[in-house]
């Protein structure tokens, strides 16, 4: 299951979002999260003083990175503290937009982007494009798009803290069952689904599934329904969720039509999403898919809390490239980040700091202490990060290919956050219905999706610009 997507209700969003009237104790309305000043003015000087506090979730993986990170940023800014603090009100939306129409917002908190819109649209965040320019980064020098669903009306609001692509995560004990050899990088939609086909099925008396369903529940009949999948099929075949003047839907145009047919396809007949529904845990984790689509926390996630060894899979899992799709390769993704809050006390030092997330220094000590990969694309062959699996050469007798997870960079695919197509509400549960009426075969392709988008465009005529 992706970490980003909301469980809560988005109604209780709407609920709360008449008390934030937000920009609430900065301004009215999103101008609120606007920087005072212009150039170098915007630049914290070193002497500066003061106290950042940063919110990060209770269950946060990434909490030791943050605070590596936050004391490297101590050092070049010996006056400034910056406190982190664990809540459940981090990655809550309704406990966030409550804390906004409260005015206790941290300097800092946890985004992701499936909050950006809504944040950024409702004033709760600052705007952190000027600060990158006084800084002297462009958004040309990132994967752009991990650094896209952290915009929001063309300005960067959430500076990612890794690039998340997906990757296929393979079992080779399965492929060897079948004859068929370990994938290799560089690995073609053709190759993956005839080798995904060719596993789905029994043998031996046992049920094997060409693909497992990690990358599931984020609505729909199974992983096909999670953006990070069925958006790179549109845009592959030159399609998409949006126009490019973002004020329409277009998941019923010919051209994303013909992207999703060939996923429901693919998700029919050569996987475990929509027909023998496998039940219980993963099939992949459990030894009995040869596939699985999952990116970087997931796969990290099968580890040993010392990282030495694997722990939620009981075999020596690989990763190699998302699948080349024709006829235009692209990826799947989604993002975690941080963002600097309107209700800021020094609006300066916050962003300071996000931008020193953004650092060739920052994401350095992120990549090493947490393994994160970094956004900044000069890193992409220096980084540290994938050391986090070295275990698998002095343990396993096999080395883990990490450099899958940032093998493509230029060919990431992310839809609008204006969708808000991982969080909860109106778009994301029209796509779910489409895909459930797809897997119980009660509506063609081009039927769910006619009524899917129709239902998307009447949500967008009430969202305003």
């Amino acid at each position: 299951m992706l970490k980003r997507r909301r469980e809560k209700a988005f109604a209780a969003l709407i609920a709360l979002s008449a008390v934030v009237g937000l920009a609430a104790c900065s301004g009215s309305g999103p101008s609120g999260g606007a920087p005072s000043g212009s150039g170098k003015s915007l630049v914290l000087s070193h002497s500066a003083h003061g106290t950042l506090t940063v919110w990060i979730t209770s269950n946060s993986t990434y909490g030791p990175a943050i605070k590596a990170q936050a004391a490297a940023f101590e050092k070049i800014y010996p006056h400034i503290k910056i406190n982190i603090e664990a809540t459940a009100t981090a990655g809550n939306d309704p406990g966030t937009l409550s804390a906004a129409a409260a005015g206790k917002l941290p300097d800092i908190m946890r985004a992701a982007d499936v909050d950006t819109y809504y944040f950024a649209s409702h004033g709760l965040l600052l705007d952190l494009t000027p600060y990158m320019k006084a800084y002297g980064y462009k958004e040309s020098q990132f994967v752009q798009g991990i650094m896209k669903l952290g915009q929001y009306d063309g300005k960067q609001y959430v500076i990612p803290r890794e690039d998340d692509e997906a990757v296929v995560a393979y079992d080779p004990q399965v492929l060897k069952k079948f004859g068929l050899p370990d994938p290799k990088e560089g690995m073609t939609w053709a190759t993956f689904e005839k080798d995904a086909c060719a596993t789905n099925k029994t043998l031996n008396g046992v049920q094997y599934y060409g693909v497992g369903n990690n990358l599931g529940a984020s609505g729909g009949a199974g992983p096909e329904g999670s953006y990070i999948l069925y958006d790179p099929f549109m845009e592959s075949t030159g399609g998409g969720p949006m126009n490019a003047s973002q004020t329409q839907a277009t998941f019923d145009s010919g051209a994303s039509l013909k992207g999703l047919t060939e996923l429901a396809n693919f998700s029919r007949n050569c996987t475990s999403w929509m027909d023998n529904l496998p039940k219980g845990t993963d099939p992949f984790t459990t030894g009995k898919a040869a596939f699985d689509i999952v990116v970087l926390p997931q796969v990290e996630g099968w580890t040993n809390t010392a990282g030495t060894a694997w722990s939620g899979v009981k075999f020596p899992v690989n990763v190699v490239n998302f699948p080349l799709l024709s006829p235009h390769p692209k990826v799947g993704a989604g993002m975690v980040g941080f963002a600097a809050t309107s209700q800021s006390k020094d609006p300066k030092a916050a962003a300071a700091f996000e931008i020193f997330l953004l650092s060739q220094q920052g994401e350095l000590v992120g990549s090493k202490i947490g393994g994160t990969v970094p956004v900044m694309l000069s890193l992409k062959s220096s980084a540290p990060w994938g050391k986090a699996f070295a275990f698998t050469s002095a343990k396993d007798g096999y080395s883990f290919n990490s450099a899958a997870f940032d093998s493509y960079p230029a060919d990431v695919s992310t839809p609008p956050a204006k969708l808000q197509l991982g969080a909860a509400g109106t778009p994301p549960t029209a796509v779910a219905s489409a895909w459930t009426a797809i897997q119980l075969k009660k509506q063609t392709v081009a039927q769910a999706f006619a009524a899917a988008n129709k239902q998307i465009n009447n949500w967008l005529a009430t969202q305003g610009s």
